[in-house]
């Protein structure tokens, strides 16, 4: 089961990426800026770009996707 984590460089979100990581998840960060993600998560775990006001980035955000911890 894959999880997307929204806000995953956030205050709170980085902390929810690494406690599932942590329970062996299968996790998906996502944020609007793509150097800090990788910054932040190196290539350890899958990153994409969702920006909520541009729906456009919605469908590959979604890709393969079963769950959804929105920030």
């Amino acid at each position: 089961m894959k999880i997307l984590v929204t806000g995953a460089t956030g205050n709170v979100g980085k902390f929810v990426v690494e406690e599932l990581l942590h329970m062996g998840e299968d996790v998906v960060a996502a944020g609007t800026n793509k150097s800090k993600l990788q910054a932040m998560f190196g290539n350890t775990i899958d990153k994409v770009i969702l920006d909520l006001p541009d729906n456009q980035t919605f469908s590959k955000a979604l890709e393969n996707i079963d769950r959804v911890f929105l920030m």
